[in-house]
């Protein structure tokens, strides 16, 4: 079961950002979360993360604590995105 649905994602190469608005299930609003992002040869570097929803803020600010940044490879980031939110 899919845990919502992406209504759009931007990506500003010229400042590193990036911009995803998604709607989960159960939450009424869309929710925006945004961040910088890195690309190397085989990865994807995301830090800096924003979000509207101050608990879902709050986790992330949980999870990356102890880490300066989420590192994943290309295309396991692509599989993931795709299959949850797609």
């Amino acid at each position: 079961m899919p845990l919502g649905k992406s209504y759009k994602l931007e990506i500003f190469p010229e400042t590193k950002k990036v911009s995803v608005e998604l709607s989960l299930v159960e939450e009424n609003l869309p929710i925006l979360i945004t961040g910088d992002y890195k690309i190397s040869e085989n990865s994807i570097e995301l830090k800096n993360f924003s979000c509207s929803k101050v608990w879902l803020q709050e986790a992330i600010n949980f999870y990356m604590n102890s880490k300066n940044s989420f590192s994943i490879s290309l295309e396991k980031f692509l599989a993931e995105f795709l299959t949850k939110f797609l």
